[in-house]
């Protein structure tokens, strides 16, 4: 059992457990989870400058059956998106992001590019600031960090 934690950022929790040796092979099966709120196979890009985080919300919505694809910046997915087949139906991004700020003309971009009307999800310490109600006016959902799963499940399925 171990904990990694930085005060404001958040704590990681891990448990160690040793592999079964058995001589005969184990047959795993895949469950497949129906879930009326979250559309099977959602495609969902992810802005966060926070590696952990990034890839800890890249796992979870990869886990509910979306294929999220990840990126740091709002500069980087955009390119991303403008290089790819793969186009998003939903995008999360953080609010709170130090280091690069989100540019809300990237997300504009991401829309049309998408050609549709996506949920956007600002994920943000500070749902009362000034960005935060930028943001809204735009059309993101504001959700509260640390984010509650099944609110971000409602929020996704949303459309």
């Amino acid at each position: 059992v171990g904990l990694r934690s930085k005060l404001g950022k958040g704590s990681c929790f891990t448990i160690q457990l040793q592999a079964l040796q058995t001589k005969e092979p184990v047959s795993i099966e895949k469950v497949v989870t129906q879930d009326s709120v979250i559309r099977e196979r959602m495609k969902v890009a992810i802005i966060n400058e926070n590696m952990m985080l990034r890839d800890s919300l890249e796992t979870l919505l990869l886990s509910w059956g979306c294929q999220a694809k990840a990126f740091a910046t709002s500069t980087k997915a955009l390119r991303a998106i403008q290089e790819q087949a793969w186009k998003p139906d939903a995008l999360i991004v953080d609010g709170t992001l130090r280091n690069t700020q989100l540019n809300l003309d990237h997300v504009q971009d991401i829309r049309e590019i998408s050609g549709q009307d996506m949920p956007m999800i600002l994920i943000s310490e500070d749902t009362k600031g000034t960005f935060a109600k930028e943001a809204q006016r735009f059309g993101f959902a504001l959700l509260a960090d640390p984010i509650e799963s099944k609110v971000l499940r409602e929020l996704l399925g949303n459309r």
